[in-house]
Order: C-alpha cells, then structure tokens, then sequence
C-alpha cells in the first residue's frame, strides 16, 4: 500500500480474498497492523481481513492515523475471539482491537464493513500514537498564577478591577518559531471536567511586543482561533478562582469525519468506543452482541472526556447486547436521531448539551441532568 502511494496512486482496489495478518504484539504501536497510507481510498472489495490467534491484550487491525483525505471500506474485519489465548493474555485482553481511527484526522471515513469476533474494541477512534503527531499540535503550555478579583478590559486590554473575575499571567504561545493557530484552554488529560465553576473565560491576545489585539469569548475544552500576530495570551474566568491545573494546547483528534453503515457483532469488551474528536458523524452503525467483558458497553464514549465535541449519531441500532448498551461518559453537543431502535442510553450529567430526538428506546434512556439541561424531541 505504501508503494502504491508513493507511485502517486491514491485509489486501491485490493483482490477479493481472505488476508491473514499478525499482531506484532509487544511491537511498538507504529509497527502493529494496516495503516491505509495518507491520502488513498482503500478498497477491500469484500475481502476480509482476519487476526492470526495470538497472545496478548494490546494490538491493532487497521487503521487511519495523522491524515486527511483517507478512507477504508467494503470488507470484513475479523478478530480472534475464537482462537485467541485468554489464559495467558494480561488485562483481560482489552485493547485487541479492530479498527481506528486517530490524531490529525480531516476527511477522512471508514464505512460499508463488517467488524466481528474482536476479542477487544471493535471501532475507536481519538488520540493516537501510532502517526507523525504526539497528542497536541504544540508543545502544551501552563496558563501560569491567575489573580483573583483581576479582569481585562476587552476594548482597551488594560488591566480591571473585578471581585467576580480572575486572569492569569501572559504566558508566550510561540516555541521554537512555530505560532499556535488554534488554541484551547482547559485541563491537560485525564478525567477532566469543570472545577472552575463555569465553562466560559475569556482568551486576550497580544503581539510578540505584548501589545493588545483583541479579546476573545471562549468556552472551556473548546478552540479559538489565535488572530494574526497573536503571540502572547491571558486568559479570565468568570469566576473567583485560582486554579492550577490548566493549560494551553490544541489536541489533534479526528475532526471534519465520518463513521457509516458498519454492521459490529460479537465483539467482547466493548462494539464502538468513540474517545477526543470533533465534528464526526455515527451513522447507520449496527451493533450486536458486544461488551460481554471488562468495559461491558456496545457504545462507551468515555475516554475522550470533554474532547468529544459536536457528534452527530444517526440511525444507530442496538440488539441482542449482554450488558450495558450505550454509554455516555461526557462529551459536548452530542446529537442522537433518526434512531428507531435503541435498545438503552444511559448518560452521565457531565454530558453538556445532548440532544435526543426522533428516537425509540425499548428499555429506557437515563439522563443525570446536574444543569446541562438535556433536550428531548418526539423520543419515546
């Protein structure tokens, strides 16, 4: 595939037949399965492409990482439930998964396959190490001290008096010559959330003099755009505190992609595990007969925390699943319709913005509201 791509192809069409490959397990994560290269169309043509039975919790099938314009389709994605060494494998062979994709993603699509008999993850997709990127577009910056009761006048950017409103230090955005384009303000990783109190702040922009440029209204977890010449910022909270714990990056998560018509079945710790993305849309997913072990959810959006952001899912449908049906951790603007037959949904409070309709649960859909406010529309 690689020779193909630097021979300038950027469609494969690859002979119907079935491909049995390794799990490199213990290889590092660059080495293990089919990436489909930057910028091709692969076609499977209804080949399947099945996991040699091996030992081991942490191994990939294929996947998209870092590009743009990239897609993989029509085909069978097998795993190795069947022949696979549990006794011998650690972590509950969690992460033998099928399917990803990850990083700087633009574009990009994965549709029109089968994905089957995963001893792990069937489908994921979100932070990546397996591309050219590490986590974050740059190198990730400590917003410094804020001050309580101080503000920034958005017009002049001098200094205000405010007892409801704490700014920080001017910390520089450019390292090494390389601006940031797009900046976010938040907690690094981890669990994440909102101690602050508030999801707004607002991000004041200066030139490499310190000069004032403009002020910018920003939500927490959420980009900005850094304006022209922008070099140094500060940023307010709308509120009295003075954490410690945020910074500035801009994480490369899959955005502006698409998941559709992807039938999963009998996959064993968890069908689809969306993690960080942007602007991605779900839509015509099966899933069968998955989370019987460990994470125990057909659908778990959980890992990406507040990087899950602006998500449409569109005629999901669950059946004939042992254990937990869909999952929601947190997550910002997710939207679920046009979906007749969901069997549950159950979402955590730190879900900010779900929107419901045109939906049908079997069970029940259980919503922890703690002021998110979660709108429903014609779902029963």
């Amino acid at each position: 595939l690689n020779d193909k791509r630097e021979q300038g192809y950027n469609h494969v069409v690859m002979y119907k037949a079935l491909y049995v490959i390794n799990a490199n397990e213990g290889a590092s994560k660059k080495e293990q399965g089919i990436r489909v290269p930057n910028g091709m169309d692969l076609d499977l043509n209804g080949s399947t492409i099945k996991l040699n039975a091996h030992t081991g919790c942490a191994t990939i099938m294929m996947y998209i990482a870092d590009s743009e314009d990239t897609h993989l389709h029509n085909g069978i994605i097998e795993g190795d439930y069947f022949a696979h060494d549990y006794a011998n494998s650690a972590s509950n062979s969690e992460w033998v998964s099928g399917v990803e994709m990850g990083g700087k993603c633009k574009y990009c699509s994965i549709h029109d396959l089968v994905i089957k008999d995963i001893t792990g993850y069937g489908l994921q997709n979100g932070l990546s190490q397996r591309g050219e990127y590490s986590y974050t577009e740059y190198q990730v910056r400590g917003t410094g001290v804020f001050t309580r009761g101080i503000d920034i006048d958005q017009i002049t950017g001098e200094e205000i008096a405010n007892k409801y409103r704490s700014t920080s230090e001017m910390i520089n955005l450019w390292i090494g010559g390389v601006p940031y384009k797009y900046v976010s303000c938040s907690r690094y990783l981890g669990y994440q959330g909102n101690a602050l109190g508030t999801w707004n702040m607002i991000l004041h922009f200066y030139d490499k003099d310190k000069k004032f440029i403009k002020s910018v209204n920003a939500h927490k977890y959420h980009r900005v755009r850094v304006p022209d010449g922008g070099w140094y910022v500060r940023t307010t909270i709308l509120n009295n505190i003075a954490p410690t714990n945020q910074s500035y990056q801009y994480f490369n998560v899959p955005t502006h992609c698409e998941f559709k018509n992807i039938q999963i079945d009998n996959v064993r710790c968890v069908g689809c595990a969306p993690s960080q993305m942007k602007d991605i849309l779900f839509e015509n997913i099966e899933i069968s007969n998955s989370g019987q072990a460990s994470a125990n959810c057909a659908l778990d959006a959980e890992d990406g925390w507040d990087g899950m952001q602006d998500v449409t899912f569109r005629n999901m449908i669950f059946h004939d699943n042992p254990l937990n049906n869909w999952l929601v951790c947190a997550g910002h603007n997710f939207i679920i319709e046009d979906s007749p037959n969901i069997t549950a949904i159950y979402a955590w409070g730190r879900c900010k913005g779900l929107v419901v309709k045109n939906t049908h649960a079997s069970q029940k859909i259980y919503v922890e509201d703690k002021g998110n406010i979660p709108r429903f529309y014609n779902t029963t």
